[in-house]
């Protein structure tokens, strides 16, 4: 009895001690987090933010709790963090394995020896995957090319014609600015695509200041006058685009350091649908195919009704297009993706804009996650709308419902991560935010927007929405400042 009472005593000493370490701990993980507030509010209250506008929520997944907020519920310009909502909306609507289907008509079936007697139509429903980036440099229509000659056809007799009708929408997303039309991150949007719908270049700096720099771009659907020449070793890169209202062409100017990168970039195509068929027929004639038509677009005209499908193209699953979308914030990418939604959504009424039914669906898809009304107002999937609003309130809600979603892994993995790859490659490099961060970036001027998910030193999981709007610093931009402000996020150790 002895004995008993004594372990009694232990076992009710041990509990209080523990309830007491674990009150104590409690107790200072609070302070550590009332310590981290005053430092960032602190920091967004410095005099050169007085013009700008920051919103910002920090959430903790790990227990819900509210770490930081600040003009949480106020409306900002997303920029690119838009694509968040989009890719949401595509996996949730779509799932992982969907596949976007392009079909091949003729009014006959090729002959025996391979002779196809009249014209070629290929019907696009928004396959962004005809690419490059999906099929590497060169193959990038192979896929499209290989179901055609497995259709058993050698020869076309007739033309290749362009069926672009799917969407039913204008060429570009609502509120898109049109001074920037011809660059390639605002690349028409279309059901027939090649290479991404842009035409890319390069240029290569010479050895000593003063020589040209060589330009590289295959192209015959756009003309480049390259004014840009060799700088100074270890100078700033600066190439500027001056392009033509009347014509396809476009002036480079500027300068590249000497023995510095070639310097990447792309330009819109001027008339895709076209310059898709016709890189149609060089990579058919490549592999063998004649065709004696031209490419052309569907215009007027219909094709007959008696069409016949002869081959049939799956893309890439859209768990690899909503990764490629959010990694390299691909615009036409995020903006098919709505497109996508909206068609199927459509039912029956094929003739209705496809663009209208995806942001219908996107309103929808908001409501039942638990958004409130008004705190969402998008009417495109890429976010190049200046007009476009979320409050970071509601980012924190999605990327919430997105940590428990049956896609949480695809949707996580598919975020850039800081210092690594994707928007983030060259953001946090060799600081405390390198690894610990994905998220989606967004740029414009004076805007910077960072959402997604962060570990803290302490390997505490938090979402986070941090916009910056309206910053007109001198200094420093402010993508500068937000990347400072969640440099000081990571540095959070609650024990």
């Amino acid at each position: 009895m002895h004995r008993f009472f004594i372990i009694f005593i232990l076992a009710t000493c041990i509990l209080f001690d523990n309830k007491v370490g674990a009150q104590q701990s409690a107790s200072f993980h609070t302070n550590k987090i009332v310590q981290l507030q005053e430092r960032l509010s602190s920091f967004i209250s410095q005099s050169r933010f007085t013009n700008a506008q920051w919103g910002i929520k920090i959430v903790s997944l790990d227990n819900g709790q509210t770490i930081f907020e600040h003009n949480a519920d106020r409306l900002m310009i997303p920029a690119s963090n838009t694509k968040l909502f989009t890719a949401a909306l595509a996996l949730e609507r779509l799932g992982p394995e969907h596949r976007i289907i392009t079909s091949c008509y003729s009014t006959t079936r090729p002959a025996t020896d391979g002779t196809l007697a009249g014209d070629l139509l290929v019907f696009g429903r928004g396959d962004p995957t005809f690419s490059t980036r999906f099929n590497g440099e060169g193959h990038a229509l192979d896929p499209l090319v290989n179901a055609i000659m497995n259709a058993g056809i050698k020869r076309i007799e007739g033309d290749l014609v362009a069926d672009d009708t799917y969407f039913h929408t204008s060429s570009h997303g609502n509120g898109w600015p049109k001074a920037d039309f011809h660059r390639g991150y605002s690349a028409s949007v279309s059901a027939v695509i090649a290479n991404d719908n842009v035409i890319g270049f390069t240029l290569i700096p010479g050895k000593q200041p003063g020589e040209p720099c060589r330009l590289e771009a295959k192209t015959n659907f756009f003309t480049f006058v390259n004014r840009v020449v060799t700088g100074k070793p270890r100078t700033a890169p600066s190439v500027l685009q001056n392009f033509s209202d009347k014509q396809p062409l476009v002036t480079l100017t500027g300068s590249l350091p000497a023995n510095g990168a070639p310097f990447e970039n792309a330009v819109a195509m001027p008339d895709p649908v076209l310059c898709a068929m016709v890189q149609l027929k060089e990579a058919l004639v490549r592999r063998g195919v004649t065709v004696a038509g031209k490419p052309r677009v569907l215009g007027s005209t219909t094709f007959p009704s008696n069409r016949i499908e002869i081959a049939t193209i799956e893309s890439h699953p859209m768990k690899e297009i909503v990764h490629e979308t959010m990694k390299a914030s691909q615009n036409l990418y995020a903006q098919l993706l709505l497109l996508e939604v909206g068609a199927l959504s459509r039912g029956t009424n094929l003739s209705a804009a496809a663009d209208e039914y995806g942001v219908a669906e996107l309103e929808k898809f908001t409501k039942q996650i638990g958004i409130p009304p008004g705190t969402v107002l998008l009417k495109e999937g890429a976010g190049l709308s200046p007009g476009s609003r979320i409050a970071p309130s509601s980012m924190i809600t999605l990327l919430t419902y997105m940590s428990h979603h049956r896609d949480a892994a695809l949707y996580k993995d598919s975020l850039p991560i800081a210092g690594v790859d994707g928007t983030l490659y060259s953001r946090f490099n060799h600081t405390e935010v390198e690894k610990r961060l994905r998220a989606k970036t967004g740029t414009m001027e004076g805007v910077s927007t960072l959402s997604g998910y962060l570990i803290t030193k302490n390997n505490e999981n938090w979402a986070i929405s941090v916009m910056l709007n309206h910053y007109s610093g001198k200094k420093t931009t402010a993508r500068d400042e937000s990347d400072a402000f969640v440099r000081l996020l990571v540095k959070f150790s609650g024990n």
